[in-house]
């Protein structure tokens, strides 16, 4: 990350603060020997670039708000709470979350991808924040959405406390994996049917493997260090 824009910085922050509690289990090296205090300065270096009506800029001497790096730092925030991190006393919350509310719903006249809606509506209820459901079910329906989209959705129904219709869609979504892979396999040359009908190539015994390994593997981190990731 050579350019000290926010955006760039905040993609350093938000994996560092994810799996700082790992970092161990795997056996990992961190060129950062404090890492609680880094994330703690490096917010504290943000704060001074929170504008008035509680966005943050591009670049941080800017006074212009970029939507897309407001809602990722949302994202950070909450992530950094959820691991006991104390960062109400240095980034105005409150704020934030008013500045990407007001932005979610205008977004039909300001310009803003679905993509970014769907990520604003995402960070804005892991922080905290009740929203409509209404603004949630704009994302399902919206004919530009696709996987990632509905992905956020799923998850903002989930923070949203609707774990229904996040079930939902993550039906919806595995059937979409499970349909993409089918085609993969379908398509590739080295496929061939046996008199059963079963699809035998070596993808399938590639991806077979591969799950199997992955998941003695992760049944061993599990047991060993409660590792896990919930939808």
């Amino acid at each position: 990350y050579p350019y000290g824009c926010l955006e760039q910085r905040s993609a350093k922050l938000l994996p560092l603060i994810a799996f700082k509690d790992y970092i161990s289990v795997f056996n990992l090296k961190s060129e950062i020997n404090d890492i609680d205090k880094f994330i703690l300065d490096e917010l504290s270096e943000w704060k001074k670039s929170q504008l008035p009506d509680g966005s943050f800029p591009y670049w941080p001497s800017s006074t212009e708000s970029s939507f897309f790096v407001s809602a990722r730092i949302a994202e950070i925030l909450s992530v950094a709470m959820e691991k006991g991190i104390n960062v109400s006393e240095i980034i105005d919350i409150p704020s934030l979350k008013e500045y990407l509310s007001k932005e979610i719903s205008k977004t039909l006249n300001s310009g803003h991808s679905i993509k970014s809606y769907a990520y604003a509506i995402y960070a804005l209820t892991r922080l905290g924040k009740t929203v409509s459901e209404s603004e949630i079910d704009f994302i399902v329906k919206n004919e530009n959405s696709d996987f990632p989209e509905l992905c956020y959705a799923g998850l903002s129904y989930h923070y949203n406390r609707n774990d229904e219709k996040a079930k939902n869609i993550a039906k919806t979504l595995f059937k979409y994996i499970r349909q993409k892979l089918q085609e993969e396999l379908i398509s590739h040359k080295s496929m061939k049917i046996t008199s059963g009908g079963v699809f035998q190539t070596k993808i399938q015994k590639t991806l077979r493997s591969h799950f199997n390994s992955s998941r003695k593997q992760t049944a061993k981190i599990t047991s060993r260090k409660n590792f896990f990731i919930r939808f």
